[in-house]
């Protein structure tokens, strides 16, 4: 799909990402940026050049103006991992070695994890984990 801009445009409304609504006041023969547009932001007023194909700079990969309203809806921000250090227990009961860390406490029986600081090895890690 191309977004091409012509003399035949002059007068028409075009929405810019940076200004909003505005007006194809004229079209310049032979320049880099022939496409002028007159916007009205709170009761001020600018004017701005454009492409032929409506890109705010000639290296743009995208344009900048556009014949309709152009909504962007942004991706939710992604979770940060931060690094959190934990210590891990290991121990074996009745011939079972397992290791436990401080977020299953509440959930062992409580001989278990007595049993557990009384005959353990302990390392301490860092872990990555998303927040």
């Amino acid at each position: 799909m191309t977004n091409e801009f012509t003399k035949e445009d002059i007068g028409k409304k075009v929405y810019c990402l940076r200004n909003g609504w505005g007006i194809i006041i004229a079209f310049a023969d032979k320049v880099k940026y022939p496409v002028i547009v007159r916007f009205t932001r709170d009761g001020e007023g600018c004017t701005e050049v454009y492409t032929v194909g409506g890109h705010y700079l000639a290296g743009d990969v995208n344009s900048s103006i556009f014949w309709g309203e152009v909504k962007i809806i942004p991706p939710p921000k992604p979770k940060q991992k931060t690094k959190k250090e934990i210590t891990l227990y290991q121990y074996t009961y009745k011939g079972r070695s397992e290791v436990i860390y401080q977020t299953h406490w509440s959930t062992e029986p409580f001989r278990l994890f007595h049993y557990a600081l009384l005959n353990t090895e302990t390392k301490t890690v860092i872990i990555e984990v998303e927040e």
